[in-house]
């Protein structure tokens, strides 16, 4: 019987150290996961900026055009006010259907971090749960007295 009982804290021993292990090791990688996450809304965030500035640009851009394209209307010179405006919104049209390409492979990263993230996180508490269990049965079997005993026979 006392052999069963030393095998049973043996693995329990064991069984906590793969847990701990297996538990560590899937927290790192969710750490640095994490930095990938944050990484990618960076680029985003900047991407945003970008776009707003270009926004910026494009509208006094077309407000000069319409400008012009009125007094041109109105008797005045500058007949490149009609073509200016309508280059403006092609431009647009193609920048906004860029940056909502580019938004959408972002998001679809991002997605697929968050999802990796949450394995991680899962797979850190079944490590975790495995190291409880391991402890458990460890205690039960009165392992840290059958350790004690083995390195101290004359007790």
């Amino acid at each position: 019987m006392a052999i069963i009982g030393t095998i049973a804290a043996v693995v329990g021993a064991g069984t906590a150290v793969v847990g701990t292990v297996q538990a560590n090791k899937a927290r790192k990688a969710q750490a640095n996961v994490q930095q990938e996450q944050i990484a990618e809304q960076q680029r985003q965030q900047k991407l945003q900026s970008q776009m707003q500035r270009r926004q910026s640009i494009r509208s006094a851009q077309l407000q000069r055009a319409q400008a012009m394209s009125f007094g041109q209307a109105a008797g005045g010179a500058g007949g490149s006010g009609m073509a200016g405006g309508l280059s403006s919104f092609g431009s647009q049209f193609g920048a906004g259907s860029g940056y909502a390409t580019q938004q959408s492979g972002i998001n679809q990263n991002l997605s697929g971090l968050s999802s990796q993230y949450a394995r991680l996180g899962n797979q850190a508490a079944q490590g975790q749960a495995l190291a409880q269990i391991g402890g458990t049965v460890f205690q039960m079997a009165k392992g840290p007295a059958r350790i004690q005993s083995f390195f101290n026979p004359a007790e």
